[in-house]
């Protein structure tokens, strides 16, 4: 008997999601390749499938800030503490509020349900509708939990917020937490490995800054090298810096001027000719992130009343200037690690691939 030609395209994709190489589908037994048609996604695909990506996580985040803010605001509005511009009506605070702790309440019961990580899926449906099996997503609403109890424990730490509009959303992130503490044991139990936790955190933090400055002192050419990412990561943190710490924004506009000047002259050499010894690596991508903290920090996050534009223009100037340094840095970075996105292209193509 033979085997069915649907089971073995369903064994080949199944194989790809996992596979690191660009072999060929083989067969597992005699190791001769499989003869038939590979039919792999092409660019378009590609930039569809990152967009998409990008596109989802930024709506996740945006949808976390606008709760975060309609939060604020109707707390605020009870409480009789905000601006006279911005309060709500005490019906629609009311409102507000309720649905803010409808959707923590929805998401404490899918941790309750999904948590911890790779168990069964519920038989009853209204918890298989809870039910997450993912841990990337499942991580990722874990991560929202944590960052709505740190912005809001830091209002109320300012003096932003009551605390008692703190409390609600700080009880529906325990529920899940008491969960696993009935699933582990027993509290002492994990009191124990909190505590083991707790005390191997300074001895990792010393291993991890030895390891890093072992690093430093054998390679520290890669480390500092003119053509890597180390001074744009300096770049990003000065402009944090000087926008806490400026009240124009001729500093800010001149450092990414000097900065955007260079990135200029690096991308003439990077399409033209390729002659400077350019370092990719990995390293870019969190100064990309750095860079995008720099632009959110300076177009949304500090005030400039002084500076270019001055009286009415400043922050406007500010964050044109801003979404167009971060632009340029992320074209900039995408053109010198031009290969590592080609390979990146390749590895996705290969799992996202059809062999007929």
């Amino acid at each position: 008997g033979g085997v069915h030609a649907s089971c073995v395209e369903r064994w080949v994709a199944q194989h790809r999601r996992r596979a690191l190489d660009a072999e060929p589908p083989r067969c597992s037994v005699c190791r001769r390749p499989y003869l038939g048609y590979d039919a792999r996604p092409g660019v378009n695909g590609f930039l569809r499938y990152v967009c998409c990506k990008a596109m989802k996580q930024l709506a996740r985040y945006l949808v976390l800030v606008t709760l975060l803010i309609a939060y604020q605001t109707a707390a605020q509005s009870l409480a009789g503490s905000g601006r006279e511009g911005y309060r709500m009506k005490p019906v629609e605070s009311v409102l507000v509020v309720l649905f803010c702790l409808l959707i923590g309440a929805h998401k404490s019961a899918l941790l309750c349900v999904s948590l911890p990580m790779n168990q069964l899926q519920p038989q009853r449906p209204l918890l298989r509708f809870l039910y997450v099996g993912s841990p990337r997503i499942l991580s990722q609403h874990i991560g929202e939990m944590l960052a709505a109890d740190s912005v809001l424990g830091f209002w109320d730490c300012m003096g932003v917020i009551p605390w008692f509009f703190m409390l609600p959303v700080l009880l529906l992130s325990l529920i899940p937490l008491a969960k696993l503490l009935a699933a582990s044991g027993g509290v002492l139990q994990w009191l124990r490995a909190a505590l083991r936790g707790i005390l191997m955190i300074p001895c990792f933090l010393a291993e991890v800054f030895l390891a890093l400055f072992r690093l430093l002192w054998q390679h520290p050419r890669q480390a500092f090298h003119p053509f890597g990412p180390t001074w744009h990561i300096g770049v990003a943190t000065a402009t944090i810096v000087l926008c806490f710490l400026c009240q124009s924004n001729v500093s800010v506009l001149a450092l990414w001027a000097a900065h955007g000047s260079l990135m200029f002259l690096g991308l003439i050499d990077l399409l033209r000719s390729r002659r400077l010894p350019w370092q990719p690596s990995i390293w870019w991508a969190i100064a990309l992130q750095l860079t995008f903290l720099a632009a959110y920090t300076a177009a949304l996050v500090c005030q400039f009343p002084k500076g270019v534009g001055y009286p009415h223009r400043t922050n406007l100037v500010v964050d044109g200037t801003a979404m167009l340094w971060l632009a340029m840095f992320a074209g900039f970075a995408a053109a010198v690690n031009r290969e590592l996105l080609h390979r990146a292209y390749r590895q996705w193509q290969q799992r996202h691939g059809r062999f007929t």
